[in-house]
């Protein structure tokens, strides 16, 4: 193959630089991306489809501001829009607005209800969908692609930096060049106990390079309530304050109506967990006491004494699989904890 020079630009040639433009002020930003990651039943999809109607509407998502109104595609390879219809409505009413905004566009990889119009379906993997996306973008004049999740998206595996980069590169760098935000969904590695470090995404450090912003969601009971904290894994921009979310679930006959998030305000520093300090450990032997004398091996919050130590002792152990959350607020032995030390063998309730 013969060499030739590789097409350049410098300070004469070089195109006008726009001022930098944010689709939400500190968390995304044109022509960039977003890792929102986050272990599974954090609510990451929730919290994107807040963030979803936040900028469709050009309403401010928290204390981030949106600037204006722009066109989002919500790319979605973990469920289908008969699932997602019901979530996004649930959260338009807690937002006030009644009914999806029409400037949300869907894509469902697979779909036959997303053929293009002589029948054929597009690419599933994000790589080979790249191209499709961008056009998408330009057609539609999209502000915001959100994808949920890499972990579904990327084709080979999650983990691996070639994988990675290929999906990342070919599948949402062409829509970035068409001066969108994008936000990926991501699940995260696991904290580790006694670590105050943030998690990371899961895997591969190509997914840290190629984003802007990487932003990691956690769970955290804090005074007897589940939060969400919110913290910067990376950020290329101004300094990242953590806070927390609450989310406030309503129903209708056990229909899904109404799903509000609320912002707390400026977190705490991170738990961590002291597995070797004394009041920590004997706070958990009091725990596991009170739950082998229990007669249903069930322990609400309530029956637990307050303060910081038991909640930091609480986590340990679920953390440890020595004790298992059931649900809000309410902690059971493991059934093979619940065999060996006590009489009674009932089985916890499934979560809700």
């Amino acid at each position: 193959m013969t060499s030739r020079p590789l097409p350049v630009i410098n300070n004469d040639t070089l195109p006008v630089q726009p001022n930098l433009e944010w689709c939400a002020k500190g968390l995304l930003v044109l022509g960039g991306g977003t890792i929102l990651a986050g272990q599974p039943g954090v609510s990451k999809t929730i919290h994107a489809v807040w963030l979803a109607i936040s900028v469709a509407l050009g309403l401010d998502f928290g204390h981030f501001h949106v600037p204006k109104a722009r066109n989002v595609l919500y790319l979605d390879y973990d469920s289908s829009y008969a699932q997602m219809r019901p979530l996004f409505e649930a959260v338009s009413r807690g937002m006030g607005y009644q009914g999806i905004p029409d400037n949300i566009h869907f894509h469902f990889p697979g779909d036959p209800n997303c053929a293009f119009e002589d029948g054929t379906l597009p690419p599933i993997s994000l790589s080979d969908l790249g191209e499709h996306i961008a056009a998408t973008v330009e057609k539609y004049d999209i502000g915001l692609v959100i994808v949920d999740s890499l972990m579904q998206a990327i084709t080979g595996d999650p983990s691996s930096a070639p994988d990675a980069k290929v999906a990342l590169q070919q599948g949402l760098s062409p829509a970035m060049h068409r001066n969108a935000a994008i936000l990926a969904i991501d699940h995260t590695t696991k904290a580790v106990i006694g670590n105050p470090t943030v998690p990371t995404p899961f895997g591969s450090q190509a997914k840290r390079a190629w984003c802007r912003f990487s932003v990691i969601l956690e769970t955290e009971e804090v005074d007897g309530r589940e939060r969400i904290r919110w913290s910067v894994d990376k950020s290329n921009f101004r300094k990242f304050v953590p806070f927390w979310t609450e989310l406030d679930f309503q129903d209708d006959d056990g229909q899904l109506s109404e799903v509000t998030v609320r912002f707390i305000g400026t977190a705490t520093s991170r738990t961590v967990q002291k597995i070797k300090n004394g009041r920590d450990t004997a706070a958990q032997e009091e725990i596991l006491r009170l739950l082998t004398e229990s007669e249903s091996s069930q322990l609400e919050r309530r029956d637990i004494p307050k303060g910081g130590t038991y909640d930091r002792a609480l986590k340990a152990l679920v953390e440890t699989s020595k004790i298992s959350k059931i649900r809000h607020g309410t902690y059971s032995l493991p059934d093979t904890l619940v065999t060996e030390q006590v009489d009674h063998t009932t089985t916890p309730d499934a979560p809700g």
